[in-house]
């Protein structure tokens, strides 16, 4: 593992082990933001190019399934995550628990307009809550909200978050951009079109969307609301960000070195290796905030048999030489289903119990059920190869390069696996069908209650995308994501990956480097050690 590897990997074990029962403590932090920092003349102006892999399906952050530095640009959080795993206020400026932690009382800023000129208010809130949570929304991101209620306006900066039961995730979830306020009067301008045409109230504000090429944000000149992490807090210093979509991975690296880019995220590792040596460009190194598994759908015969799910998981598991294949080394085997900046959660010792590649266990197993080896290498049961028909994967090239060394080291095992690629968009929207025998994919996440996306029966028709059902799993998670006490937390979240493994709905394989490559251009370009989001207001353009 390269040397940088392994010292973020340190660093996000040592931050997430200060998160724990103080995170969701009352009140601003210390850290709290104080006057804002205007862009100063020597720093100010610019434009970078940003290279990136997907272009979004939507702008609007009430219907796409997945967020990145696009999206969070544009808007600004009721809370920031701080540095040490803790919060620090946002477009709220206080909040307070009421006694029977299923209230949080918001105190808002006064000074807050979004890009269209509207003011932010309490309405706003209350307005996004409702919009977002509306059945026929079918928000991907509403999960976020937990057990809300209701937003209730107390007056015009106050407003109340009310839950059914305590939602340990509250304070978290109100970090992410996915509960960003939105203005009521732009998305009523826009209507469908709101998604074309976004409005936030973040430190860029929407310019222009070419399709098939860029999304260009202009700074927003009245900032001044950022993170109290930054040393700049007012409007950020770059003028423009022209954020162009490039899923070719040579021809996005070459666009780099040409200088038609200043900045690319997720380079092949092949030549992350190579910029490191090369003093014209920097890398910064990025743990990603979750895994890479191997999922395979419950619900399908014959799969819907742990025990040949268990067999797979046996000839699956060869962590070491995917990553050396796929990544060149740039990631680290992970044998839970939580990464480990994951706190509650993420605990060493799942290595113990977990599947490694042993191709002997996988025939043993498949000997028991009756299966035997057929004239061509497979398992066969009554004529019938055993075959995972369909194993889906998106189009990134390094899901790719996984998907074959597990098609290959299945095959050593005596099980037959096709791959099926398709794009984001048409794998994530149709794996509730499922018809797909297993998949290659990832996620991101801050908090355990990530297993109750992918896990819970309430989520068959959404996010349970490989068809996963154990009432005792249900029960764990309701009770994990109502517990605020870090330790117990803790214990449930163990104890759900315990059973999880047992009944091997997943193989959980590693944990990416996903590093960050710029020109000498740019400069102060920082990652938050524990969302790893690009921190947009202390970066500046050499002129």
């Amino acid at each position: 593992m390269p040397a940088f590897a392994r010292t973020r990997l340190l660093v996000i074990i040592m931050v997430t082990l200060l998160v724990g029962i103080g995170a969701f403590a009352c009140g601003p932090s210390e850290d709290s933001p104080g006057d804002p920092a205007a862009p100063t003349d020597e720093k100010a102006g610019g434009t970078l190019v940003f290279g990136r892999l997907q272009e979004p399906e939507t702008l609007d952050i009430h219907k796409t399934p997945w967020l990145d530095e696009l999206m969070g640009s544009m808007h600004a959080t009721l809370l920031y995550r701080a540095e040490d795993g803790g919060y620090l206020p946002g477009l709220a400026e206080d909040w307070e628990i009421s006694d029977d932690e299923k209230e949080i009382t918001l105190t808002l800023r006064d000074d807050v307009t979004f890009h269209d000129g509207e003011p932010f208010n309490a309405e706003a809130v209350r307005f996004t809550f409702e919009r977002m949570t509306d059945p026929d929304m079918a928000s991907p991101g509403a999960h976020n909200w937990g057990p809300a209620e209701a937003v209730e306006v107390i007056d015009e900066y106050t407003v109340k978050i009310v839950y059914s039961e305590v939602y340990a995730r509250a304070l978290e979830s109100l970090t992410s951009s996915y509960l960003a306020p939105l203005s009521p009067a732009a998305v009523e301008e826009h209507g469908e079109d709101f998604g074309t045409n976004p409005v936030g109230a973040g430190p860029f504000k929407f310019e222009r969307w070419d399709l098939g090429s860029e999304v260009v944000v202009v700074r927003n000149e009245d900032f001044d609301w950022g993170p109290g992490f930054a040393e700049n807090t007012g409007a950020p210093f770059v003028e423009r960000i022209e954020f162009r979509f490039i899923p070719d991975e040579t021809a996005r690296v070459t666009a780099l070195e040409t200088g038609e880019l200043d900045l690319i995220a997720m380079a092949p590792p092949r030549d992350v290796l190579r910029f490191e040596e090369d003093s014209d460009f920097v890398v910064v190194p990025v743990m990603a905030t979750g895994i890479v598994y191997f999922g395979i759908n419950c619900s399908k015969p014959p799969w819907d048999d742990y025990r040949l799910r268990q067999a797979v998981a046996w000839g699956t598991a060869a962590r070491e030489e995917i990553i050396e294949t796929a990544f060149e080394g740039l990631a680290i085997p992970i044998y839970g289903h939580l990464a480990p900046h994951i706190h509650p959660g993420y605990y060493p010792e799942v290595e113990d119990i977990s599947y490694k590649y042993d191709p002997e266990k996988t025939a043993e197993i498949l000997e028991d059920l009756g299966y035997e080896m057929g004239s061509d290498g497979y398992f066969e049961k009554d004529g019938e190869v055993l075959e995972l028909e369909e194993v889906w994967i998106t189009d990134d090239p390094a899901y790719q390069r996984v998907a074959v060394v597990i098609q290959e080291k299945l095959a050593e095992a005596g099980i037959k696996m096709n791959i099926v690629q398709m794009d984001d968009a048409t794998l994530f929207s149709r794996t509730h069908e499922g018809v797909h025998d297993g998949m290659v994919a990832y996620y991101g996440f801050q908090d355990p209650d990530i297993l109750f996306y992918f896990f819970h029966t309430s989520r068959l028709d959404s996010t349970n995308r490989i068809h996963y059902q154990n009432p005792e799993i249900d029960d764990l998670l309701e009770r994990g994501r109502a517990i605020l006490d870090f330790d117990e937390r803790f214990e449930i979240y163990r104890e759900v990956q315990e059973i999880l493994l047992e009944d091997a709905p997943w193989v959980p394989l590693l944990v990416r480097e996903e590093p960050l490559i710029h020109s000498l251009k740019v400069n102060d370009l920082n990652v938050h050690p524990v969302t790893s989001g690009i921190i947009w207001n202390d970066m500046w353009i050499t002129q």
